[in-house]
């Protein structure tokens, strides 16, 4: 009797212990995942095509609507510093395809240790997309070249370099014409 008991409680603590296991990977799961770099050294690659290119649907791999909201975040060697946030949210597991991104790039010619910059300014350029994850190829989302706000750079105590980015940006429909302002504040420290 006591040998059947203690087989059902080991039996018991075993299904417990793995839908513990899976509710932990569900919370993890729908978190929304954030990441802040600094590059120095770097410039940001920007290039926007024309409204004709963007109703052009091709390959996976060479789709306009893709190159325009993912890979204008990408860095070549330069001479400046750059910030990349980047957010993903993976949505509901009960619903599909409502997972989305959003990603600000920007690159600050001359950027010193300590200092506010006020855009628009002439030493900053950025870009910005936000948009549905599985409808990148579709066009659907939005992005913007200009802001309006501040982005604070400060030197932290351990050598490291802490930035406050508070912007609203002039955001573009990928699809169409139609603007939205999109307010964005996010601060990180890096060492």
């Amino acid at each position: 009797m006591w040998k059947k008991l203690l087989r059902g409680l080991l039996w018991g603590g075993a299904i417990l212990a793995i839908l513990a296991a899976g509710f932990a990977a569900f919370v993890m799961y729908s978190a929304d995942r954030v990441s802040f770099v600094a590059s120095r050294d770097k410039n940001l690659i920007v290039t926007i095509p024309s409204p004709d290119d963007l109703k052009v649907r091709g390959p996976w791999n060479e789709n306009p609507c893709r190159d325009l909201l993912l890979h204008n975040h990408e860095l070549r060697s330069g001479n400046d510093l750059v910030l990349s946030y980047k957010r993903h949210n993976a949505g509901s597991v009960s619903v599909i395809d409502d997972e989305w991104y959003e990603i600000l790039s920007v690159e600050i010619k001359d950027a010193a240790d300590m200092e506010s910059i006020a855009l628009p300014s002439p030493r900053v350029r950025l870009f910005y997309s936000k948009g549905g994850s599985a409808w990148i190829h579709h066009c659907a989302g939005r992005y913007a070249t200009s802001a309006i706000g501040t982005i604070e750079l400060t030197k932290s105590w351990l050598g490291g370099m802490k930035v406050n980015i508070n912007l609203a940006l002039d955001a573009k429909s990928a699809q169409d014409d139609e603007r939205t302002v999109e307010h964005l504040s996010v601060g990180a420290r890096f060492r």
